[in-house]
């Protein structure tokens, strides 16, 4: 007598729970896991915080009251992780970034990663720049907000005169 379909899913499924491949079997496949328990394998290994700290989650920011501008806010993110900001940056509008206020809404913020954190305090038309190499963060308009070298010294001749 054949099985009714409805049977042979249950039938299915209580052989693949009863199949004997143990942990042990696959520890041995793959030599580069370590056995915790019976249950819990290890993969050895830097996490993917430790490799680029960048990715390390936040769980809560919540920055003091001295944090008074975004160029504070990400120079106390940056601290402690290996990465700076770089003093020279091509667009010279990223300073007027630094010296805004710091947003009520950025002051407690998480969890998140570094490199959210750092995106979310630039605002949305700034792009992250990073050189791994030197460990340095930096920040970039996209083209359609770039302006000329000629247009960019009159805006700071007009800057310097309203100050």
């Amino acid at each position: 007598m054949p099985l009714k379909p409805q049977y042979l899913f249950f039938v299915l499924i209580a052989f693949a729970v009863t199949s004997n491949v143990s942990a042990k079997d696959l520890h041995h496949a793959n030599e580069s896991f370590l056995q915790l328990s019976r249950y819990i394998n290890l993969l050895p290994g830097p996490t993917k915080a430790q490799r680029n700290p960048l990715h390390m989650v936040l769980p809560n920011v919540s920055f003091r009251h001295e944090v008074k501008t975004v160029g504070q806010a990400i120079r106390f993110l940056l601290k402690d992780t290996g990465f700076r900001l770089t003093r020279h940056h091509p667009d010279k509008r990223v300073f007027h970034m630094f010296r805004l206020s710091l947003p009520k809404i950025h002051r407690r913020m998480g969890p998140l990663t570094l490199e959210q954190a750092l995106k979310t305090l630039s605002g949305e038309p700034w792009i992250l720049a990073v050189d791994p190499i030197n460990r340095l963060v930096s920040f970039q308009l996209p083209s359609h907000f770039r302006i000329t070298s000629s247009c960019q010294s009159k805006a700071s001749q007009k800057e310097n005169y309203q100050t």
